[in-house]
């Protein structure tokens, strides 16, 4: 139970929500879309942020990283701000952000992008002091439905 972490969680606004309009990318013409072999998978952001100028900071990095997410067909499930941690280590969290991709593929094409990489550097690392991110396949995925009813 020591590596176990339960939070409570309010959705918050994701930039798919700022820009107006909801889309759920067609991944059948995502460049890494799934396969049997390497099907969609949820990636599990759990952030804290500095004190300051985080949001600043992350929204800079957002839109450094959006373009190549978006080309391999990022498609956010849902950003949630925490309300409270019922099972942790003791270490305060201020978000959980779950993002979906058509591939695991399609996300590593992310994490190695050179455009995204400089981004994190400049703007990711200045707003995040600790973080904990999990590659999930879930067989169910309800997160989006739920949260963009």
């Amino acid at each position: 139970m020591e590596k176990t972490i339960v939070l409570g969680l309010q959705p918050i606004d994701d930039p798919t929500l700022r820009q107006g309009s909801i889309v759920t990318p067609n991944w059948s013409d995502a460049p890494n879309p799934p396969t049997e072999e390497d099907p969609s998978v949820v990636v599990l952001h759990v952030i804290r942020f500095h004190d300051g100028q985080a949001d600043d900071e992350m929204v800079k990095y957002q839109n450094g990283a959006s373009p190549v997410a978006t080309e391999q067909g990022l498609n956010i499930s849902g950003w949630f701000g925490v309300e409270g941690t019922v099972v942790g280590d003791g270490r305060p969290w201020h978000q959980a952000r779950f993002n979906a991709f058509p591939s695991k593929k399609a996300f590593m094409e992310v994490v190695f992008d050179p455009d995204r990489l400089v981004a994190q550097k400049e703007h990711r690392e200045t707003a995040i002091a600790d973080t904990y991110t999990m590659i999930l396949r879930p067989r169910f995925d309800q997160i989006f439905e739920s949260v963009h009813r």
